[in-house]
């Protein structure tokens, strides 16, 4: 009787371990980013003082500039940074917005940096590669713009600046639903290959070689390793809402 009960629970305790050994660890699991009542774990990053673009409302994260055109940019940063990761997260737009939006990703704040803008010079400036996300042009969510000082152009497409048409960078599927239906973006990150996709649709497949890990990448600590941060263009009146923040780290 004792040999049966001895037997028994070594086949437990074998059976605990191995449950243990193939749990996938704290970085391979889910964890969210976003509580859903605060702001805890995230900080506003401009060089202009506006804090108040960013709230709360029923569980869900807003980005509201609406009737305000006389902002510099501005950034809702995580405070934890990632290397490789897999993001999602849940977006609401409103197609009558016209004011643009994005998420940065393995970027970095510098207060001290002094950015020349149009004909102004911005004191401020969050380095690091960004997904786009434009609410009245659905066709450039997903695609990458990089933010970086030396760069700021897209990298995927590959191009000299800002300027992009959608006659000849629109993806061959692009779908998104406008309020009150809500959209999924998907960020992945391992070395320098990066995805995204955009409510299942792979929108980007990008190997960032001699991009991402540049002198210019290397000298502000980004493109590898950084910060996630919500965007708000500069003078951009923008209305775009978040919920179901998550990352698994890889």
């Amino acid at each position: 009787m004792q040999s049966r009960i001895l037997k028994n629970s070594l086949k437990i305790l074998i059976f605990i371990l191995c449950l243990n050994s193939c749990a996938p660890s704290k970085k391979e699991q889910w964890q969210t980013l976003f509580n859903g009542r605060d702001l805890e774990g995230w900080s506003v990053k401009c060089s202009d003082g506006n804090l108040d673009f960013w709230s709360v409302e029923n569980g869900v994260l807003v980005a509201n500039s609406l009737g305000r055109t006389d902002h510099d940019y501005n950034w809702l940063q995580s405070e934890r940074e990632f290397t490789d990761f897999e993001l999602k997260f849940s977006f609401q737009v409103f197609p009558e917005v016209t004011g643009n939006a994005g998420l940065q990703f393995r970027s970095r704040w510098d207060p001290q940096a002094q950015v020349q803008w149009k004909d102004s010079m911005l004191t401020g400036w969050l380095d690091g590669p960004q997904a786009d996300i434009n609410p009245s042009g659905p066709w450039r969510n997903g695609l990458i713009y990089d933010e970086t000082r030396g760069h700021q152009r897209w990298i995927s497409p590959s191009l000299e600046n800002w300027v992009i048409d959608s006659a000849s960078y629109t993806p061959a599927r692009v779908i998104q639903h406008p309020a009150p239906r809500w959209n999924e973006m998907v960020i992945s990150c391992w070395g320098t290959r990066i995805q995204t996709k955009v409510n299942g649709i792979l929108i980007t497949d990008y190997d960032g070689e001699g991009v991402l890990n540049d002198e210019f990448h290397t000298k502000y600590k980004v493109g590898m390793q950084g910060h996630i941060a919500f965007q708000i263009h500069r003078a951009n009146e923008v209305h775009v809402r978040f919920k179901d923040i998550k990352i698994k780290e890889l």
